[in-house]
């Protein structure tokens, strides 16, 4: 066991940190959740002795979308990249997670930078929590989620909310997706009848066995009683 540790900790140390961020939190403080997005600056540095590239970032949610250069940058050089944050739909504390994956061509590393805020807005509690809205009273946690990063043979498996905030109507929601890779794990016939103030999590998995490299979108169709049609996006990436 003690040989492992040190193989283990000698690999670590071959593999130093690639880029430095000046300051990798942001804070908003108080916005208004329909004051418009935001946009927020980091400043990173090649802390390496080779040419870093940022081969992409992940983000937890589609409420911030980064922008950012693919070209190599030289060691010692600084630059910059920025996230656009959307507060529409939320309330609250907020942090949002950014994962970025950049390369000397050896190997890879990870920085993680934080987008914090307090977003203001008057709706209930429960209405916070489940800010997207489907259809009157019938809504979401999410409006896109998040599959991450797996290689092409993983089938990624997430959670998706729903929450019914009537007091005395009980919604029909069935659930569509736009390609025969996505399915719905805990709906044998892809409905459920969701009763007032009731939360369901639904359990959906991405078949990615035939995806090519890179990031994709696919889309979930749910129809609430029938007739009243919105759509949840799957957000992911195969290494």
């Amino acid at each position: 066991m003690w040989f492992v540790s040190l193989a283990f900790g000698q690999v670590a140390l071959s593999a130093p940190r690639l880029l430095k961020f000046s300051c990798p939190e942001a804070d908003l403080g108080e916005i208004r959740f329909d004051g418009g997005t935001k946009t927020i600056v980091f400043e990173y540095t090649n802390i390496s002795d080779k040419d870093v590239t940022i081969l992409d970032i992940h983000t937890q949610c589609g409420c911030a979308s980064p922008s950012y250069s693919h070209e190599p940058l030289a060691p010692g050089k600084s630059a910059k990249l920025s996230v656009t944050y959307d507060p529409s739909h939320f309330i609250g504390p907020q942090k949002v997670g950014l994962t970025v994956i950049a390369t000397n061509g050896d190997y890879r590393k990870f920085n993680t930078l934080l987008v914090i805020a307090d977003v203001l807005r008057e709706v209930s509690l429960m209405q916070a929590r489940y800010p997207v809205v489907l259809h009157e009273d019938m809504r979401c946690n999410v409006e896109s989620v998040g599959m991450r990063l797996t290689s092409r043979k993983t089938c990624p498996v997430r959670e998706l909310e729903l929450y019914n905030d009537s007091k005395e109507h009980s919604y029909h929601v069935m659930f569509m997706p736009s390609e025969s890779c996505i399915q719905v794990l805990n709906c044998t016939d892809d409905s459920i009848l969701i009763g007032p103030g009731e939360i369901v999590k639904v359990k959906l998995r991405v078949d990615t066995r035939l995806f090519m490299k890179g990031r994709y979108e696919k889309i979930l169709h749910i129809i609430t009683d029938g007739r009243n049609h919105s759509e949840i996006k799957l957000k992911g990436a195969i290494e």
